[in-house]
């Protein structure tokens, strides 16, 4: 009896979309930018993930912190490419920045 598996190629882009994606990775991020080597808009994909800088006393949060992977970073990053695609201006990023690196700081600190 032979089993065939059936694979279902679906563009790439119908996926993604040519807009700009935020893509978390509990990984190293070299391992997604392999797959997406001679895409099309792989610079409009931002890969957060980890990058081996954490301290063994840090909590999980802290850690996360450490290797630019948390919620606050991820937020950060899909509002610079909302600035970038112009869909906020620049004043209002940084206003939206200030509220972030202060709700980081208390999250960091146990506080929130």
């Amino acid at each position: 009896m032979c089993i065939r598996r059936l694979y279902v190629k679906i563009p790439f882009f119908n996926i993604f979309g040519n807009g700009p994606v935020v893509f978390s990775f509990h990984g190293y991020p070299s391992i997604i930018k392999s797959l997406l080597f001679g895409r099309r808009y792989h610079h409009k994909i931002a890969i957060l993930g980890y990058r081996n800088k954490s301290v063994y006393s840090e909590n999980s949060i802290g850690k996360l912190i450490i290797n630019g992977n948390s919620r606050f970073d991820i937020a950060l990053k899909a509002f610079q490419y909302l600035v970038e695609e112009r869909k906020i201006d620049r004043k209002k990023y940084e206003q939206i920045k200030i509220k972030i690196e202060r709700l980081r700081n208390n999250d960091k600190s146990g506080e929130f």
